[in-house]
């Protein structure tokens, strides 16, 4: 849990009593002036923010019809009213809302100048964007917000902008940029005598800490929280602290003082109605009591874990309940309920990885977004940096004047060296802004590229690798029931199942590192055709079909002048292998043939196999897409997905042409810029057409 340090600083009230509401109410209802009536107002919508969130929505927004009237004329109340009307919608998880009347209540704080406010005003904008998780812009606002307050010498601000950056990065799992933004905040709140700041810097630190597996660390922090917490009086915060403590004992294996801080955080979660706490806890100790080998207990708090757990909350909880029955029943010696709760597990693990694994790509998009914004960042600080050293030579420019015309003729000269100078600077910086664009333009093509093959990934995660993931695990936990039962023949059927499926996963392994590989190694090494489809051919498998292939090659250009890119050879070895799998004549034949253009070289590769139907032309050259069950043709799916890869590398493409026989005829290019001339093939020039297997 980390700590976000002002959350919506301007929404929070002190209590007002009932009897103070009715004279309020009371004043409103006799006044006629709008000025003095959304003062009132916005006070009766303070005294119920604690109690009720929609009173306190609608009494602002009555407040906020009042200032429409032609009578008021208080820019710094209507400033407060719209920030309030903002709060409320906060609270109600309306972030859309929120932030647009924030931004309007920045728009009239810069009007009147309010640094203070609207700094306040920047940092509720970027916490309402990090509660949706757009990290991006959550870290421009809380940027603008620690400007203005270092600007104004505000340390307790500072700390809280600093705090809120760190909770940014913690979201996005850049742990070390948290913790600097961390301690940053927590030297100032030690600086200050900022006693909350201190504590809960404290247990942001620990946070980070914990997630990093330096546990003894952590444990020393957050008994220091937990003492400055208790010493104020803040009930959840303290029984946070020994929801933590018992936890880390509990990694190191000190049931004792596990059990001792887990049973004072139940305690306090009962008496206070922490309902949502009281899953974790349960959960916890449900853990506790398995690792001590009480199987009876741990199953009470497992159950108890799950009547307390809220509708709301994550797929992720609900399966760890589920492994926990799974586990318990299992060391109760009960097979039947450990497989039941194992397979809700899966079920539920299901779901919530795919939550999962959309909340990893929104968080490596937002990571390349905040490291834009630094950089951005940086970029205007050195801006403001040149800004200040011109204003500082007209500075110069001004004191020199003061000498006298005696220096008159000496100034005019370095006047005018100074604006040589400074029109050179604006030319180097308009270039280096035009270059920066140019290079953040390729950078986003390039994320573009990158996400369509993250998305691409993400489905064979969902699906491919999930089909064989599973049929280990089942049939796993099947042979070893069936070894501790003796039943040696049922336990290696199922073993054989496990094998199938591991190596199907292997494969799909293989073809998914070949496909990322693309581009990394060998780009810029060139051959000559002849030994390209002799590596080509020395790649294949070495089986019956193989040994029967006939593989011919025919050219009407002297190819071997020419050197081709070496990557080439899988693309070869990928399109004669498809040629003899997927082929049912006892002779698979394979004919390559080749020709140019003023700008490429083209070659097509025929086969005497199954054929591809015409629907099929474009999908063929989907990642992992088969047009066959595994069990008739053995194979990972990814190898035309790969060429094609490889051919767009090159400047060129693939394709299939319809065959006017039987089997298929692919029909691929590439650019001529990437291929070289080789002056040496002329003495061993080969014949234009062979037989190249047999």
């Amino acid at each position: 849990m980390i700590t976000f340090s002002g959350l919506f600083l301007l929404c929070h009230f002190s209590p007002v009593h009932a009897s103070q509401v009715d004279s309020l109410l009371t004043i409103f209802n006799k006044a006629s002036d709008p000025t003095i009536r959304a003062d009132y107002l916005l006070q009766i919508a303070k005294s119920t923010y604690e109690q009720s969130h929609d009173d306190y929505l609608s009494y602002s927004q009555k407040a906020l019809e009042e200032t429409s009237r032609p009578q008021f004329n208080d820019d710094t109340l209507k400033m407060k009213i719209i920030n309030n009307v903002g709060c409320a919608y906060s609270e109600i998880n309306d972030a859309e809302k929120a932030n647009k009347y924030f931004f309007d209540a920045a728009t009239l704080a810069i009007k009147i100048n309010d640094q203070r406010y609207l700094s306040n005003l920047y940092n509720n904008i970027g916490l309402t964007y990090g509660n949706v998780q757009e990290y991006d812009k959550a870290i421009e606002f809380h940027l603008k917000s620690l400007k203005i307050r270092t600007e104004r010498n505000d340390s307790l601000g500072v700390s809280i902008s600093h705090t809120n950056i760190g909770a940014v990065y913690y979201a996005v799992k850049d742990y070390n940029k948290a913790k600097e933004s961390f301690e940053k905040s927590f030297t100032i709140s030690k600086m200050i005598d900022d006693k909350e700041g201190v504590a809960f810097g404290y247990t942001n630190l620990a946070d980070v800490l914990f997630v990093e597996g330096k546990h003894i660390e952590a444990l020393a922090y957050y008994q220091k929280y937990l003492a400055l917490v208790t010493e104020m009086n803040y009930n959840h915060s303290i029984l946070y602290g020994y929801k933590k403590i018992g936890e880390i004992h509990l990694k190191l294996n000190h049931l004792d003082e596990a059990a001792w801080h887990l049973e004072k955080a139940f305690k306090m979660a009962i008496t206070s109605n922490y309902t949502w706490e009281l899953t974790n806890i349960c959960l916890k100790y449900a853990a506790l009591k398995k690792q001590a080998g009480d199987p009876d207990s741990a199953l009470i708090y497992a159950k108890k874990a799950l009547d307390y757990f809220p509708n709301s909350s994550s797929k992720e909880k609900l399966a760890t309940i589920h492994r926990m029955f799974s586990e318990i029943y299992e060391l109760d010696n009960n097979p039947a309920m450990a497989l039941q709760h194992l397979k809700i597990h899966l079920l539920e693990k299901d779901s919530a990885l795919q939550k999962e694994n959309m909340g990893a790509f929104a968080e490596m998009e937002a990571k390349y977004q905040l490291d834009l914004k630094e950089k951005e960042n940086h970029f205007l600080k050195q801006e403001q940096i040149l800004n200040a050293k011109i204003i500082s030579q007209r500075t110069i420019v001004v004191l020199i004047c003061l000498l006298g015309i005696f220096l008159l003729g000496v100034l005019v000269y370095w006047l005018y060296r100074v604006k040589e100078t400074k029109h050179q600077l604006n030319i180097d910086l308009e270039k280096k802004v035009q270059e920066r664009t140019q290079h953040l333009k390729s950078i986003n093509q390039k994320m573009e590229r990158a996400n369509t093959e993250l998305e691409r990934f993400f489905y064979i995660t969902s699906h491919d690798l999930k089909e064989p993931l599973r049929s280990i695990m089942s049939f796993s936990t099947l042979a070893k029931r069936r070894l501790k039962e003796n039943k040696i023949d049922e336990a290696n059927e199922y073993l054989t199942y496990v094998e199938s499926g591991t190596n199907q996963m292997s494969t799909l392994l293989k073809g998914i590192i070949e496909y990322f590989s693309i581009g990394k190694k060998n780009s810029h090494k060139v051959k000559p055709l002849t030994m390209i489809l002799q590596d080509a051919e020395e790649k294949l498998a070495i089986n019956s079909e193989t040994s029967k292939t006939q593989l011919h090659f025919q050219s009407d250009t002297k190819t071997d002048e020419i050197l081709f890119p070496q990557p080439l050879t899988l693309v070869f070895k990928n399109l004669i292998e498809n040629g003899i799998k997927f082929n049912e004549n006892e002779v698979p034949i394979i004919k390559i043939n080749t020709w140019n253009s003023s700008t490429h070289f083209y070659f097509s590769v025929q086969d005497n196999g199954i054929g591809i139907a015409e629907e099929y032309y474009g999908k063929v050259f989907e990642m992992f897409k088969r047009l066959h069950s595994r069990d008739k043709f053995v194979g990972s799916g990814i190898g035309l997905s790969i060429s094609k890869k490889i051919l767009h590398q090159f400047g060129g493409d693939i394709q299939i042409r319809k065959s006017e026989n039987e089997g298929t005829v692919f029909e691929l290019w590439v650019n001529k810029v990437f291929c070289k001339y080789d002056v040496s093939s002329t003495e061993n020039i080969l014949p234009t057409e062979q037989l190249l297997s047999k």
